[in-house]
């Protein structure tokens, strides 16, 4: 948002595209101060062409990401909760998958090639994985995962978790990239992020996935989470339909899962997955 209460045109998705309004090529000036209603903003756009007596008038609707609160970047969704990143992990825009990692990488991998499937599951296979340093692997970065079958004492012993039960920084995809404060959520964080918002699945830029509102004094933030799929061997599943987050959490309960954020068109809840599974990250800070 801009000083002055009006939406910065650089974080506004619309709907219909703007490609799509009556006057695309006409000046456009927004029109009052809009109505909050959840995630959305319903304005006027006046536009016409230069010199025209009756320019057109037109609704339509607007999701506005949230400014960053601070000049670390973030945004903070409920009371006293974490800043969340705008983007992934190795992405630049908050449309951008960004990087896969196993559960304790913080090298990140991308997808190159592959052909597109559709049966069970919308899928590419035969992908090849290149790390986020531009390496081509020859082989899946995710079938030899090296924190799968280790226990919590086990995972504590080989350096990956501390007393917390959390990743330590050196294993911590988010602090690898992006240095400290920033770190992956916990998994109380990634259920807080479930009972403390309101989400919408949307698509914007042509990329689908969860517009994540927080309630309250907090429905005017919001960050956008694409839905990214997850690697698997050599196969990418579900980009465009599955999100899947990890946390810095492993479940205590067995050897070889981890705590992570899953969503869809339909759902958006915690659960635990194999963290031989190649997913998206999303950084947090601590609060001030």
């Amino acid at each position: 948002m801009k000083a002055d209460g009006t939406p910065d045109f650089a974080n506004v998705a619309f709907d219909p595209p703007k490609a799509q309004w009556n006057v695309p090529d006409a000046p456009v000036t927004w029109k009052g101060s809009a109505t909050l209603e959840g995630p959305w903003r319903t304005v006027t756009v006046e536009g016409g062409s230069p010199g025209t007596a009756r320019p057109t008038m037109q609704f339509f609707k607007a999701v506005v990401f949230a400014e960053a609160d601070d000049d670390l970047g973030g945004v903070q969704l409920w009371k006293d909760g974490p800043y969340w990143a705008k983007c992934n992990v190795g992405a630049e825009k908050p449309e951008e998958y960004g990087y896969y990692f196993w559960w304790g990488d913080t090298v990140g991998y991308t997808r190159s090639g592959g052909t597109w499937t559709e049966d069970y599951y919308y899928y590419y296979s035969g992908v090849t994985w290149v790390s986020s340093a531009g390496e081509q692997m020859s082989s899946s970065p995710f079938s030899s995962c090296p924190t799968s079958g280790k226990d919590n004492s086990a995972l504590q012993s080989a350096g990956y978790i501390d007393s917390t039960g959390n990743l330590v920084a050196a294993h911590d995809a988010a602090t690898a990239h992006l240095g400290a404060p920033w770190r992956m959520p916990t998994s109380d964080e990634i259920q807080a992020l479930v009972d403390n918002c309101t989400t919408t699945w949307i698509t914007t830029n042509g990329v689908s996935g969860r517009l994540v509102t927080g309630k309250g004094n907090y429905a005017n933030r919001s960050i956008f989470l694409p839905a990214a799929g997850l690697g698997y061997d050599s196969d990418l599943y579900g980009p465009g339909s599955l999100g899947d987050y990890w946390s810095s959490t492993p479940n205590s309960d067995g050897s070889s899962y981890a705590w992570y954020l899953y969503f869809g068109s339909s759902y958006f809840s915690r659960n635990d997955y194999g963290r031989y599974y190649g997913q998206s990250v999303r950084p947090v800070r601590d609060a001030d």
